[in-house]
């Protein structure tokens, strides 16, 4: 007995054949002509049939979407990025040379700038309180 009631009946199904019953159903009434046109055409065309049959255009929407933020969040990384970059550049490193050498790189590291910079910062301390 494969289940007592539909919903068992339909999941023991799908367990065996991976696919849910619309799924299924899809699959097996693919109309002829399009399944040739999906043998015979280009990748584009494939996408847009396969996209009709299985339902998919509010997956592509989604993807389209997702990639349109990405590259808006990375346009504003680059912006933080190069605002960041002429921030440490207008830095005044006084005397201090590894400092200088930092500043002076084409893209100075706030890695290696900021404990150079707490260097300065602590020295200058220690000579206002002499």
């Amino acid at each position: 007995m494969l289940g007592a009631n539909v919903r068992e009946v339909e999941e023991k199904i799908k367990v065996l054949i991976g696919l849910d019953a619309n799924q299924f159903r899809q699959i097996l009434m693919i109309p002829q002509n399009e399944f040739r046109k999906l043998l015979t055409s280009d990748s584009k065309d494939k996408e847009q049939i396969l996209q009709k049959l299985f339902h998919t255009e509010l997956y592509k929407r989604i993807e389209e979407k997702l990639k349109e933020e990405a590259s808006i969040l990375r346009r504003q990384s680059e912006k933080s990025a190069q605002r960041r970059i002429e921030l440490m550049k207008g830095i005044h490193p006084g005397n201090h040379e590894e400092l200088q050498a930092q500043l002076q790189g084409e893209e100075p590291n706030e890695q290696q700038i900021l404990p150079l910079l707490e260097e300065v910062i602590l020295q200058a301390t220690e000579k206002t309180r002499i």
